[in-house]
């Protein structure tokens, strides 16, 4: 598993929102509201309130500030989602004290025809969490040691992983080391609970290359022994000392790929990517004729090798080994890596052929990207790329409202089936547009609008796990949500208040739900409208 960069922790959810269907013209809105203490329920005056259009995917950078009665008003000049993130030292943007995955942002749907929204946002005292790192044979405090905050999260493939980087931008000290004390202190944080994961550096004066250890409270190498830390509003989380063992020595790994394998270009030296739970790193490495020297600390590594052949070809090797206090020698096997082309094929409602651009693809948890193919002779849509042997999903990025109809290779379905990818595969994606528009409103169980919800399209079987044909959404601060380009089919719905990412991905996460999604079948592209009660 890799770990993200902090900055998705916040839009996790939004992995396949579409882009917003409002026209860029210029015209004036507003956004208006008021800031209020959640104890108290007294405004609160001098709080900024950034903001940002979700469509431009930029950092909130600009705000207003409120007035001594708290209220706040934001000129508008472009219609779509806006993501709003108060601030204040001291306090963080609250939300029900029953939900556990922390989240610092509203949204807001501002259109041309809809009313000026009018918002509440309370804000309620800061958590913290404080702790100690201390070395395990001496018992001295490591200073320097770098310390982040993760959340649980699942990730495209509905696999878990500790999502990196809380606090959120605009908060204290996304990352920070130890002091003298090997004591460290996080604090802006919304109450739920976190991963206290900690990355020690160490320099190797033999190499120029720094390795790194990595760790996660109470003290282990791995996420699935890793204990969460429950943060409450205005209240300071005391974790218990982490022990740490003193680093080990690097040694000497000899990697060599000579032999019966087939022969690599002697220009181009091999890009190496060493894997730990959830974190990645890839370095390019020197190379001397048949063979790479690393420096490596102890440890089980995985790795993965790739290096160019002689005749144009990518070359691979998947290891997994252990290194201990000796040097070693290890002999690469390599493999020629499969060759992936496709034609994807958009057409409009009446069956007539679109320009393919703003058409990729990508083979779904590998990061394998099939760009289209440029140069003398090729069409829009065609695409290719190279991959490690094994089964893949595909994910297709299309124009705003088209949808995936078909994927086969040869006579496989890839939609129920995956990509076999055990030999040279060529790809047959047929596109259409306009998918039809799934609407609606979001209340908890109270019939109260809810904002912040992640609304879900799931197909079902065979096609649950066609990654293509999700949809999701996060429901804006009156409870509406909208889901685009969704292709026909069977589905079900679903509407969670504290989803940890994609959690819907994963078959035993949504296996507790699945008799409580909203059913509902796709046949054209006539718009639907349904309402929806968020599951807890």
């Amino acid at each position: 598993m890799h770990f993200r960069n902090w900055m998705t922790a916040i839009f996790a959810a939004l992995v396949l929102i579409a882009p917003s269907p409002f026209p860029s013209a210029q015209f004036n809105a507003s956004i208006e509201g008021v800031v209020i203490d959640h104890d108290s329920g007294a405004p609160m005056g001098g709080v900024k309130v950034y903001f940002s259009n979700v469509g431009t995917f930029a950092r909130e950078s600009t705000f207003v500030t409120t007035d001594p009665q708290g209220r706040f008003v934001i000129e508008v000049r472009t219609a779509g989602r806006y993501r709003l993130l108060p601030e204040q030292p001291g306090y963080v943007h609250s939300r029900p004290a029953r939900l556990k995955t922390p989240q610092r942002v509203l949204y807001v749907q501002v259109s041309e025809q809809g009313p000026t929204p009018r918002l509440e946002l309370p804000m309620a005292r800061e958590g913290i969490i404080v702790g100690q790192i201390l070395d395990s044979v001496t018992g001295q405090p490591m200073p320097s040691v770098v310390v982040n905050l993760g959340v649980p999260t699942y990730d495209r493939t509905g696999n878990i992983f500790a999502e990196m980087g809380f606090p959120a931008e605009g908060s204290p000290g996304a990352e920070i080391r130890t002091n003298d004390r090997g004591e460290y202190r996080i604090f802006g944080l919304p109450h739920g609970e976190y991963y206290v994961v900690y990355r020690r550096y160490i320099p190797d004066n033999a190499a120029p290359i720094v390795g790194h250890m990595l760790g996660y409270y109470p003290g282990v190498d791995r996420l699935a022994g890793a204990a969460l830390l429950k943060v409450e509003a205005g209240k300071e989380t005391r974790a218990n000392p982490i022990l740490l063992d003193p680093p080990s020595k690097a040694v000497q790994v000899r990697f060599r790929y000579g032999g019966t394998n087939p022969k690599v270009a002697s220009e181009v030296s091999p890009s190496m990517m060493f894997t730990a739970d959830n974190w990645e790193t890839s370095t390019r490495v020197g190379r001397n004729n048949d063979e790479t020297l690393v420096r490596m600390h102890r440890g089980r590594h995985d790795l993965t090798f790739q290096i160019p052949s002689a005749t144009g070809d990518m070359l691979y090797s998947l290891m997994s080994f252990d290194v201990g206090p000796e040097d070693l020698e290890k002999d690469v096997i390599l493999t020629r890596a499969v060759n992936l082309t496709g034609v994807v094929t958009l057409r409009d409602a009446a069956g007539k052929t679109l320009e393919g651009s703003g058409i990729s693809c990508s083979l779904d948890g590998s990061g394998q990207l099939l760009t289209p193919r440029s140069g003398r002779g090729a069409r829009p849509g065609c695409i290719e790329g190279k991959a490690v042997m094994g089964s893949y999903q595909l994910r297709v990025s299309l124009p705003a409202d088209a949808f995936v109809v078909s994927a086969k290779a040869g006579q496989r379905d890839v939609l129920r089936d995956g990509i076999d990818a055990t030999k040279d595969v060529h790809l047959d994606i047929e596109a259409a547009t306009p998918g039809a528009v799934i609407s609606g409103v979001v209340t908890d169980d109270k019939n109260s609008p809810m904002s912040g919800a992640t609304v879900a399209l799931v197909p079902d079987a065979p096609y649950r796990n066609a990654v293509v044909l999700y949809r999701s959404d996060i429901s804006v601060f009156d409870g509406k949500f909208v889901l685009r380009a969704v292709a026909p089919g069977a589905y079900r719905v679903f509407a969670f208040t504290d989803l940890p990412g994609v959690a819907y991905r994963n078959p035993e996460f949504l296996m507790k739900y699945e008799t409580r999604g909203t059913p509902i079948k796709i046949e054209n592209a006539t718009p639907v409208s349904l309402k929806l009660v968020a599951l807890e």
